[in-house]
């Protein structure tokens, strides 16, 4: 089992929404997480920053950068075909209720 971002629904998602924003408290204070996503057409890539903030007995940041690629569904055909993997089934998201309808949650076998 393994999910994947596709392309078209990522750039749906991040055009209307880069920026991302939580606030939770915890043990020893408040953690917050930050994100913001750009979109690299050329290499379908994203490109996502992110920051977490804990205040409160300690105070600690943490910044990362990272990219991801996501897949086209024909893309991620093809990847399972030439390694034989055979798909069984696939939805979007986990879950009726899950937010992220730019995932597409497969279930495969290689057998």
């Amino acid at each position: 089992m393994f999910d994947a971002r596709l392309w078209a629904n990522t750039v749906e998602r991040y055009s209307r929404n880069f920026a991302h924003q939580k606030i939770v408290d915890v043990a020893n204070g408040q953690l917050t997480f930050r994100s913001a996503t750009t979109l690299d057409h050329e290499t379908r890539s994203m490109i996502v920053h992110e920051w977490f903030d804990l205040t409160g007995e300690t105070q600690e940041s943490v910044e990362n950068v990272f990219v991801m690629r996501p897949w086209t569904p024909a893309e991620l055909t093809a990847s399972m075909d030439r390694n034989g993997i055979r798909q069984l089934r696939s939805a979007r998201g986990y879950c009726a209720a899950d937010n992220w309808t730019d995932r597409m949650v497969v279930i495969a076998s290689n057998l």
